[in-house]
């Protein structure tokens, strides 16, 4: 009985971890895209939200031609969307020249919690999940990229600071 119940566990386990990587080498980003309508923009919402993941997700070492691709792509489509609004407030994004990799993940995040929550006019919620997703990345890739102040600042808040940070900073 035990070993069944290991078994499917490990199972699962390969299961779960063998759709991550999958899902890591698997991103295809759009190509040729074009926007220009409304609708057009609303066509690529899933995925921008799939790029978005997987900029989060994936460490920064790995695929650097997808990620380049992908921050692009979402960058491009943030820039000119009728609806979603990415909050660039210059006095908490102090990392933007310093690391323009996370200043993507930054992107990422933030486009992510408005398109998952369809609140496209919540500045502090969006700026706040962009903010976190930096934290994870850079926490998550501490061997592999520069340390920057910058963004050790926020990675040395709790959850509850950075919220009551952004909310200062933030209208």
């Amino acid at each position: 009985m035990k070993s069944t119940v290991m078994k499917r566990i490990v199972l699962l386990l390969a299961f779960v971890l063998g759709v991550s990587a999958g899902e890591a080498r698997k991103l295809e980003v759009p190509t040729n895209y074009q926007f220009g309508s409304p609708e057009r923009y609303a066509a690529y919402e899933k995925d921008v939200l799939k790029c978005s993941k997987w900029l989060i997700k994936t460490p920064l070492d790995k695929d650097p031609e997808t990620r380049k691709a992908a921050g692009a792509f979402i960058s491009k489509w943030a820039m000119g969307s009728p609806d979603v609004t990415v909050n660039l407030n210059l006095d908490l994004l102090t990392f933007m020249r310093s690391s323009p990799t996370l200043f993507r993940v930054y992107i990422a995040g933030s486009l992510e919690h408005s398109l998952k929550t369809g609140n496209y006019k919540d500045n502090r919620g969006s700026m706040l999940a962009g903010l976190e997703a930096v934290v994870k990345v850079y926490k998550k890739n501490k061997k592999t990229i520069k340390p920057d102040p910058n963004v050790e600042k926020y990675a040395e808040m709790s959850r509850k600071e950075l919220r009551e940070f952004v909310n200062k900073h933030t209208k």
